[in-house]
């Protein structure tokens, strides 16, 4: 008789790996941070997800950058660490001032954190006003100052119009014009000029630039910007 043989299965032992999730500032992770047990060769995905006013930058897997694929399937061939890695979200303001102004911040490009507000307050220069602003081509009314909420890159121009002119006045000959000389004049006041005739003359008009503006005596006057730098006679 022989004796029985016994035939015994070769033992297959599980390996389990440890992978280690971790998020900086500015976003999470689907699973969530902490440290997971899974079976050696299983593929893990793990997704980044920013939080408003960042974006995700790239993954550190072990110590070393992989890139950016997202998800990234990390496979358990041993312990693993993967952290995601975000970046704030940022946008440029442009600022400039037309001709008459000055603004703070100056004019130039600044870089701004998305979702940031910036104030830009314009100043006009002696003779001019504030008259409104431009945001990215569009009129954007005349508060001073303006708060831009960064959620784009954005272009802002200050807008001046001129508040005083110069007017030139002088007499032809034959007689005189009160007032006279160089006057400063408010834009859209109207002002009285009174021509006098020396003895042996009469007043026959008015020349504004050399445009006849009639023989009204006195001549009642609106100041415009067109006026700036003219003469009347």
């Amino acid at each position: 008789v022989h004796p029985s043989r016994l035939t015994i299965p070769a033992s297959t032992e599980v390996v389990n790996y440890m992978l280690s999730i971790l998020s900086a500032t500015g976003g999470s992770t689907s699973p969530a941070s902490g440290t997971y047990t899974y079976v050696g060769g299983t593929g893990v995905a793990v997704t980044a997800i920013p939080q408003t006013g960042y974006a995700f930058d790239y993954w550190e897997l072990d110590g070393v950058n992989i890139g950016s694929a997202n998800p990234y399937t990390v496979t358990m061939n041993a312990n693993h660490t993967i952290h995601a890695v975000f970046k704030q979200v940022t946008y440029t303001l442009t600022i400039s001032a037309a001709t008459g102004g000055t603004t703070n911040p100056a004019s130039g490009t600044y870089t701004l954190n998305s979702g940031t507000s910036q104030s830009v307050l314009a100043t006009a220069s002696t003779g001019y006003a504030f008259d409104h602003w431009m945001l990215d081509g569009a009129n954007a009314g005349t508060a001073n100052p303006i708060s831009v909420t960064m959620n784009s890159n954005h272009t802002l121009q200050a807008i001046f119009s001129v508040s005083t002119i110069s007017l030139n006045v002088v007499a032809g000959t034959g007689g005189t014009v009160n007032p006279s000389g160089t006057q400063t004049l408010n834009i859209g006041q109207t002002y009285q000029f009174n021509a006098n005739p020396n003895s042996g003359y009469g007043f026959d008009h008015w020349h504004l630039s050399g445009q006849n503006r009639g023989s009204s005596n006195p001549l009642m006057l609106s100041a415009t910007a067109a006026m700036n730098g003219q003469t009347l006679t």
